[in-house]
């Protein structure tokens, strides 16, 4: 469930987030219905994210700690999940965590937040990756299709990616991982401005409260875990999402979540699918309010 999840989206030329896996399958699935099975009323996890309810359903909030807020790897949860969960670090700082575990004398009190992935206590997910699937050289390219040279297999790069490219332009220009298309196994290299985009489709949609299709929702999007969120406008579709922001977003990232923000509140999100060259929002005037 996450693991192979992993392996198969780098393998696709997409960048995964595994966290979010985990939670689906494991801590909101498996756990909760394990839990359940055992008579237990409730779950109580460490993510730092906070519940509200009122009018019938449970809001999902933002942590007090905003340097900490867990909120983007939550999008999935349903209402019914909702009541049976509790977040109690969401309503303190990680500062008042750790304070309260030095008081207890627990060990854990000075431990070192954790920057790895869980499965990859080394750090290097591409020598992860390369030990599950064989990978397989193609072109890099530049964004009018001219080949600059070989890389050795599309996991080892994600969008926005400057560094270990194994390749020097003869220009002296820095060059960034502007696309990566599975199909033909290319790299699409470019420049910084070139990965700057407005627009782009989201599927695999979940939201912690009903929402219509073809409607229309103004929010406050998150790309990626440590981004800001920015204004944008997201029209509902059967099964999938357009979204264009109010500004130009650098590095949008195919498999990357995007996740949607009304105020404190979390209300849903999908996984980043393309960048929507030929989507209806992307060639219409629609302008989106800024709040």
């Amino acid at each position: 469930h996450v693991v192979d999840y992993f392996v198969s989206e780098y393998d696709s030329g997409r960048t995964p987030h595994p966290c979010l896996a985990c939670n689906d399958k494991i801590k909101f699935d498996f756990l909760l219905r394990r839990a359940l099975f055992l008579d237990a009323d409730y779950i109580a996890t460490g993510h730092y994210a906070r519940l509200s309810a009122g009018d019938d359903n449970f809001h999902l909030l933002k942590g007090i700690d905003g340097s900490k807020d867990q909120s983007y790897v939550l999008y999935t949860l349903t209402q019914q999940e909702l009541s049976r969960l509790k977040f109690p670090v969401g309503e303190y700082t990680k500062t008042d965590i750790r304070k309260f575990a030095e008081e207890a004398g627990l060990l854990v009190a000075g431990k070192p937040d954790s920057q790895e992935i869980c499965f990859i206590p080394s750090g290097n997910y591409r020598d992860f990756v390369k030990e599950r699937v064989k990978p397989k050289t193609g072109n890099f390219i530049d964004t009018d299709g001219n080949i600059l040279g070989e890389h050795p297999g599309i996991q080892f790069f994600t969008v926005g990616q400057r560094r270990k490219l194994g390749i020097n332009p003869n220009d002296g220009e820095p060059r960034y991982v502007i696309k990566i298309n599975s199909e033909s196994n290319e790299v699409v290299l470019g420049a910084d401005e070139d990965l700057m985009e407005t627009d782009f489709t989201a599927n695999k949609l979940s939201f912690t409260s009903k929402v219509e299709v073809n409607s229309e929702m103004q929010v406050k999007a998150r790309i990626r875990y440590k981004a800001n969120e920015e204004p944008a406008l997201v029209i509902l579709r059967d099964g999938y999402a357009d979204i264009r922001f109010v500004e130009p977003q650098r590095a949008i990232t195919p498999g990357q979540p995007v996740v949607f923000y009304q105020d404190e509140e979390m209300i849903g999100g999908g996984i980043i699918e393309d960048l929507a060259v030929n989507s209806p929002i992307s060639n219409s005037s629609e302008t989106i309010a800024v709040f």
